[in-house]
């Protein structure tokens, strides 16, 4: 199979898990990742949220509404700043994002165990070595060799 193809399979595989978890969880990726934030932090200030995550504010505002309509976190004003706005994260949330890394759990041993253990072995530490090697910067760019 050429690297094409291949890359794209594996795409469809982790799109296949993205639209899984959209089904179960009614949350968009962005809404989770948001609020798994939120979740490993307990509280966090919007703005914090903002800078650590690289979310444009007007992207958060949108997120932060939608899911405190779903009870998943609530804002509290800072008594110090009253500008500023805390989230929190509810009982609510917490358990959605408990079943998300369950879900996350199971992907992760079913998608290694269709593996043999000893291609398994070998195949962490070349995902490990790839994922440590990766240069985001010059993944969309060509060689000159590679435009002839």
């Amino acid at each position: 199979m050429d690297e094409m193809k291949l890359l794209h399979q594996l795409i469809d595989i982790f799109k296949f898990k993205e639209n899984y978890q959209h089904q179960t969880s009614q949350l968009q990726p962005q809404d989770m990742y948001t609020l798994e934030r939120i979740y490993f932090h307990e509280s966090m200030r919007v703005m914090d949220v903002a800078k650590k995550y690289h979310v444009a504010p007007s992207t958060l505002t949108g997120i932060i509404d939608r899911l405190c309509k779903k009870g998943f976190i609530e804002r509290i004003r800072i008594e110090e700043d009253r500008r500023a706005v805390e989230i929190k994260i509810t009982d609510k949330g917490r358990g959605i994002v408990q079943q998300h890394m369950d879900e996350d759990q199971a992907f992760v041993k079913n998608f290694f165990d269709a593996l043999q253990e000893d291609k398994r072995k070998q195949f962490k530490i070349l995902l490990t070595e790839l994922v440590q090697n990766i240069n985001r910067d010059k993944l969309f760019e060509l060689d000159e060799e590679d435009n002839s």
